[in-house]
């Protein structure tokens, strides 16, 4: 049987292929690579990446949102992370997956069920969440489709080092902002920063991208960067949540309104990034 479905791509009819799976009479485990193709897989990493905790504390930090790149693969306990797989069905058939899920240590994984067209690539999102500060290490993936039990290891294994419990903030809009704005004008903007888990955050501070390098030949002398008023507290308690208006004015210079905000603890600390586009339209010079 394992010969057979070793060379079932080179079955030339649908319902041959099909016929000779149906014929695994009790589940079988195979490789994975007998039946699909895998072509790669991406790590996806938190949407607030984790950095070690500098020292000193400021209000205001210059930063480069091009900057996004870590060295190290890190998460917290709690994190859901997600590895994309592009897998590839060489048969004429759809392969549907009744199960299919990543084979980790140190992680609670989440099946799904998944179908891999005929004769096409796709993309699949396979979640977990990393459970205990340490190591978590990925080596797979395994799926069930009918009577079949494939495993897929990857050449590679992915290592993660796990820290301790980081909570994540939510930052929202409390009010509809009009990213249209008119040259030379005032701008404010709100933001609503809440702490949404059971511990207390410490606020490390926000940080704007650079300066503009250049002014245009209709502006006006400006101040850089936003003000944040009132300023960001210390720490928000559990549940606690903190109003706060950025203020600017609108220039053809400065294209996209780009800040990071950054909290955590001593030793680690997560920040999430805003980048809006603007539109400077025309107005008095």
């Amino acid at each position: 049987m394992h010969f057979l479905l070793s060379h079932l791509s080179l079955i030339h009819t649908a319902d041959k292929q099909n016929e000779i799976i149906n014929l695994i009479p009790s589940n079988m485990e195979i490789s994975a690579n007998i039946l699909i193709e895998v072509h790669s897989v991406e790590y996806v990493p938190p949407t607030s990446p984790i950095n070690e905790a500098t020292s000193g504390k400021s209000n205001v930090f210059i930063y480069s949102p091009l900057q996004k790149t870590q060295n190290k693969k890190r998460c917290a306990a709690g994190d859901d992370l997600s590895f994309v797989f592009k897998l590839y069905n060489p048969l004429l058939i759809p392969l549907t997956f009744d199960m299919i899920t990543l084979t980790a240590t140190n992680a609670i994984v989440y099946p799904i069920v998944f179908t891999l067209p005929p004769k096409r690539s796709s993309n699949v999102s396979l979640l977990l969440k990393a459970k205990e500060v340490g190591q978590l290490t990925l080596s797979g993936f395994t799926f069930v489709t009918q009577n079949l039990t494939g495993k897929y290891n990857i050449s590679r294994p992915i290592v993660i080092d796990v820290i301790e419990k980081l909570p994540t903030l939510v930052m929202k809009q409390p009010f509809r902002f009009e990213t249209q704005l008119v040259q030379n004008s005032e701008i404010n903007v709100n933001y609503q920063l809440i702490n949404t888990s059971n511990v207390k955050v410490a606020l490390k501070g926000i940080k704007f991208a650079p300066t503009p390098p250049v002014l245009t030949p209709t502006s006006l002398p400006i101040a850089y960067p936003p003000k944040v008023n009132p300023p960001l507290p210390p720490e928000l308690e559990p549940g606690q949540s903190h109003q706060f208006e950025l203020s600017f004015i609108a220039d053809q210079s400065s294209q996209v309104l780009s800040f990071a905000v950054e909290y955590g603890t001593e030793q680690y600390t997560r920040h999430f990034e805003l980048n809006e586009k603007l539109e400077i339209i025309d107005g008095p010079h």
